[in-house]
């Protein structure tokens, strides 16, 4: 047991580390306090990004002639009727990366600098 919260807590801990590493850091004084002076955006590309679809299969029970609409909906809900079969499969979805010049002013030495940054937009992938 405690075993599993070291491991929970190194993990909290890396995660933490990654955020603060990537924070900007002012060329001159290598400081990490650092606030967003100006954001301009400078270009536009097409991307793609695998992405995991899964598509679930359930067992075909349309055969038997069903009268009433409740019928169709109990046949085929997932909370009632488990899937036969469930495949994942990887997709590749167009989205778009947004490349930005973002000027930062050091909270410490006041100095600006400017850093290149990018944001992905992807869009959602709707499955069951």
């Amino acid at each position: 047991m405690t075993w599993i919260i070291v491991i929970i807590v190194g993990l909290i801990l890396l995660k933490a580390l990654s955020v603060y590493l990537e924070l900007p850091t002012c060329p001159e004084c290598k400081s990490k306090k650092a606030e967003v002076v100006s954001k301009e955006e400078i270009k536009r590309e097409p991307m793609y990004f695998k992405e995991k679809q899964r598509i679930k299969e359930y067992k075909n029970t349309s055969e038997k002639k069903q009268y009433f609409d409740w019928q169709t909906k109990v046949s085929t809900n997932k909370y009632v009727n488990a899937p036969q079969k469930v495949i994942e499969k990887e997709v590749l979805v167009e989205g778009e990366r947004i490349y930005y010049d973002v000027t930062y002013k050091c909270s410490k030495c006041g100095k600006k600098f400017h850093r290149k940054e990018h944001t992905d937009k992807k869009p959602t992938i709707i499955s069951e």
